[in-house]
């Protein structure tokens, strides 16, 4: 495996994010080993179609390294990102919401590292369990964030 690092995204304005009608989260994710590392996204909005239920933020991806199709990790766990085998990746001022409520976290990050968010505002889908995981993730941190609405973001962590 190769490494990806050292990348940004400013300025990206994403709706209705869905792939001939199944609904895919963005993702980062890399391999145990290899993560992807050091990638800001700055400025970044996302609108996904949403609709999923809460019992979908408990699904573990499958680990899939011969393949790099979305589609072959099915559901994930939140609906505006999601990330595994990651290090230093730092959003600013994004925005993620969805068209139909949904249930799942805006953001999880699985097995990472130094994982920020900065002045983030993500909509909060009813009975969704919490606004932001971080699974078995060290030294990440949210601050100056808030949902849509003003709240302040819930935050679980666990692993």
């Amino acid at each position: 495996p190769g490494s990806i690092s050292g990348i940004t995204f400013t300025n990206v304005t994403g709706t209705h994010l869905s792939d001939l009608g199944a609904d895919y989260t963005s993702t980062i994710t890399g391999m145990p080993g290899h993560p992807v590392s050091d990638v800001t996204v700055q400025n970044v909005d996302l609108t996904v179609p949403g609709g999923d239920p809460a019992s979908d933020s408990t699904i573990v991806p499958p680990t899939v390294y011969t393949s790099y199709v979305p589609k072959d990790l099915g559901t994930r766990p939140s609906y505006g990102w999601w990330m595994r085998d990651v290090s230093g990746i730092a959003f600013k001022s994004d925005t993620v919401g969805f068209d139909s409520n949904d249930g799942r976290p805006s953001f999880v990050s699985d097995d990472g590292a130094n994982v920020t968010l900065n002045g983030v505002t993500v909509e909060r889908g009813s009975g969704s369990p919490y606004d932001v995981g971080f699974i078995s993730s060290t030294g990440s941190s949210v601050t100056d964030s808030k949902t849509t609405t003003g709240s302040a973001l819930r935050i679980n962590t666990s692993g």
